[in-house]
């Protein structure tokens, strides 16, 4: 019983959730409230306060999901691969689908969260930390074999790369012109060529999917 009563607590969360991003992107974190949401989802507003007793404790959690996904997404698609090289590239791709499939969750994300004050705002920021911890110790793996450039900031490399990466879910269409893959390795060159020592530009080429999705 005890299962299923989690089960039906993580389904119940993620139905909030879903419905509040969709409710927040479509009329901003200001124009909505707790009851607006209570309502869409079908809710008393005391059963909604009980889990969440402000709309900002609900953009914090959407940041929790987002990161309990992209997090085991991520390690889904690293399981059993030891080279760290091929690990940061799985992992982007990861990172990209999750973005790209996260729609109104990962529309608050990038641009709602700045709406956010006082602890509400300090949490998501902690959150966010922990997540770029996650990718830097990824990132650590290729610096301790020596592949990095050591006149580069690894903080700055951190944060250029999360700036372009997760601006890629603003302009991504499934129609588009380019498929995720494209993308994903697109942006894998640009960043191995400039970050990665000469010597190590071959072993970014060869560390293909193991789909055998051919570089750009």
């Amino acid at each position: 019983m005890a299962r299923v009563r989690e089960k039906d607590e993580v389904a119940d969360r993620e139905f909030i959730l879903n419905i509040a991003a969709s409710l927040i992107r479509q009329h901003g974190f200001k124009g909505m409230t707790t009851r607006k949401i209570a309502q869409a989802c079908g809710m008393l507003p005391g059963s909604l306060h009980y889990r969440y007793r402000t709309k900002e404790a609900i953009v914090v959690d959407l940041m929790k999901l987002a990161m309990e996904r992209s997090t085991s997404a991520i390690e889904l698609a690293c399981q059993g691969i030891d080279d760290p090289l091929l690990r940061v590239r799985m992992g982007l791709r990861a990172h990209l689908e999750t973005l790209v499939n996260g729609n109104d969750i990962v529309y608050v994300l990038l641009f709602e969260w700045r709406s956010l004050e006082g602890q509400a705002r300090a949490e998501m920021i902690a959150l966010r930390d922990e997540y770029e911890q996650f990718w830097l110790g990824m990132i650590k793996g290729v610096q301790d074999l020596g592949l990095l450039r050591r006149d580069l900031s690894v903080s700055l490399l951190k944060l250029l790369s999360f700036g372009a990466v997760n601006w890629v879910a603003t302009w991504y269409r499934p129609s588009g012109a380019m498929t995720l893959d494209q993308i994903a390795d697109t942006i894998w060159v640009m960043v191995t060529q400039g970050v990665l020592v000469p010597e190590a530009h071959e072993l970014a080429e060869a560390s293909r999917y193991p789909s055998g999705v051919p570089s750009v």
